[in-house]
């Protein structure tokens, strides 16, 4: 009985001593007991409710409107070449009159065109120079020139859907022009010299160190000899430029270009015209014998052009295996023994004579 006390009272000794051993740090087991009670305090009290989201009035706040949309550069590229074509196109058909033959003289102007980056407007930018006082008619006029100006520009085939066209006053030349006229018409006084707006662009140097007299004559000297030297050279004149750098003749390949390219406008002028482009003899006749046979009697000239190929394929069959014959007997005769004369002299035979003879009775025979 005092040995089995013993024994529990070891094992309890033993089981204290494994609890107390630990190698974890106090802040880290308070901190996981603080986090298990967090999480268990949520599981009892369930989900607090949301808050509620109040948009705000101010617009700094909010990325989205600070920042602009950048286009990428394949569409401003696009856009920037849309914006030429526009305004080449437009300018040529306002001023043939074809779409608004009542704007060709009104002295409008377009200023420039501009795609809107969605590609879904064209706007025209235009100005008028005699005044404020025929805008509104020009612009009436301009306004119902809208949509057959569209159409037009469609049938160019610029891109797949032309937008629409929007013909837009420039503000911006109508107060430079304004600025002129007041400039024209204001009064500078008396003295006044009038001057080319070029020469302002022009800077003097000026220096502000007051400089001796002898060195200002000094400077003169070397300016009225400079000037004098300048009359006095004479400068050479610039070689030619050459055309073959790299053994590239350019002034070859520019006018092969060129004349290409006046052959497709010849032959383009000439659809337009309906010009029958001219040919030549043989294109003719080939055209003129083509056109009056009829589907029978071209099969007929067919069905003879191939009786006639069979029967000269036969005949060169033939030829030939006459003269395959020919040689196999022609080379028996060889191996034959030798004929003598009278003389006791052996006749000389010549092979090829006999070959050439050969050949050409068979190619008379076969002509």
């Amino acid at each position: 009985m005092a040995s089995k006390w013993q024994d529990l009272t070891k094992i309890k000794l033993f089981y204290n001593l494994f609890r107390g051993i630990s190698t974890c740090d106090t802040n880290f087991a308070k901190s996981y007991a603080a986090r298990e009670g967090k999480f268990i305090s949520k599981i009892m009290r369930g989900d607090r409710t949301p808050r509620k989201w109040c948009q705000s009035s101010d617009s700094s706040s909010n990325p989205h409107t600070l920042l602009k949309p950048r286009l990428p550069h394949q569409s401003k590229r696009r856009n920037d070449v849309l914006n030429k074509l526009f305004m080449k196109y437009i300018t040529d058909l306002l001023a043939t009159g074809e779409v608004a033959p009542d704007i060709i003289d009104q002295g409008v102007e377009i200023s420039r065109v501009s795609v809107t980056p969605d590609f879904n407007k064209v706007n025209v930018f235009w100005f008028a120079k005699d005044g404020a006082e025929s805008d509104e008619r020009i612009e009436q006029i301009l306004h119902r020139a809208e949509g057959a100006l569209r159409h037009e520009l469609s049938q160019l085939r610029l891109m797949g859907v032309v937008p629409m066209i929007k013909f837009v006053k420039d503000r911006q030349y109508i107060k430079i022009i304004e600025v002129d006229q007041k400039l024209t018409v204001a009064d500078f006084g008396e003295g006044f010299i009038p001057t080319d707006p070029a020469q302002r662009l022009k800077t003097i140097p000026v220096l502000d160190i007051k400089l001796p007299a002898q060195v200002w004559s000094e400077i003169e000297k070397l300016h009225e000899d400079t000037q004098e030297i300048e009359e006095h050279v004479t400068e050479d004149p610039l070689p030619s430029m050459r055309n073959d750098v790299l053994g590239l003749d350019q002034a070859l390949i520019m006018a092969k270009v060129k004349s290409s390219m006046d052959k497709s406008r010849a032959a383009f002028s000439n659809r337009c015209l309906n010009i029958v482009n001219p040919l030549s003899k043989e294109t003719q006749q080939s055209s003129k014998v083509t056109e009056y046979l009829s589907v029978k009697q071209r099969s007929e000239a067919f069905s003879a052009f191939l009786s006639k190929r069979q029967i000269d394929e036969k005949i060169r069959k033939q030829v030939k295996k006459e003269r395959s014959l020919n040689r196999e007997d022609e080379l028996s005769f060889l191996d034959e023994p030798k004929i003598v004369d009278d003389d006791n002299d052996i006749l000389d035979v010549d092979v090829h004579q006999l070959n050439d003879d050969s050949d050409e009775f068979y190619d008379n025979k076969l002509t």
